[in-house]
């Protein structure tokens, strides 16, 4: 009888103490989608430059940066298209996948990269045309800057969620 009463009461303490997983990172209404074409030479004549004009040191700040840093620093979404970012809506018929992709789970074997990211791609998530999270995407250092959330991003883009993201954005 001990013997069933702690099996039971281990289970119970284990599951009460596993992490919740598919909590959405995200509640919206419209996502933006922003490209832009940037190769790696041009990034680093830019990086190289001693003094940058402004728009050419927030390209510099958005391209590899950490710009924006919280959802109170979204100056720069006015600038995407004149730093030569392309934009386009994202379809609402795609917003189940986006919210798989963009949601806490468990992964079995978490990969990472060592390079230094340049994010070529960012979604901004609105609820009624107000920017409530950024996410930052590099497809090729499978890297990500999120802000706006309070769920995990920790394994963000795993199990083939980059590349799904990737056929949805770039159809």
């Amino acid at each position: 009888m001990r013997q069933i009463l702690f099996v039971i009461l281990l289970s119970l303490a284990l599951t009460s103490c596993r992490e919740k997983t598919g909590k959405k990172f995200f509640t919206y209404d419209e996502i933006t989608h922003y490209a832009i074409d940037f190769d790696g030479y041009k990034l680093q004549v830019l990086n190289e430059q001693q003094r940058l004009p402004a728009l050419d040191s927030l390209k510099l700040s958005v391209i590899i940066g950490y710009v924006p840093k919280d959802n109170n620093d979204l100056y720069f979404i006015d600038k995407l298209e004149e730093l030569g970012y392309t934009k386009k809506p994202v379809a609402k018929s795609e917003f189940k996948a986006i919210d798989n992709i963009f949601s806490e789970k468990k992964v079995k074997e978490n990969i990472t990269t060592a390079c230094i990211p340049i994010y070529r791609d960012i979604l901004l998530f609105k609820m009624q045309n107000k920017v409530i999270g950024t996410a930052k995407i590099c497809f090729e250092c499978r890297q990500h800057h999120i802000t706006g959330t309070i769920a995990n991003t920790n394994n963000f883009g795993q199990d083939g969620d980059y590349e799904k993201l990737q056929r949805i954005l770039h159809k």
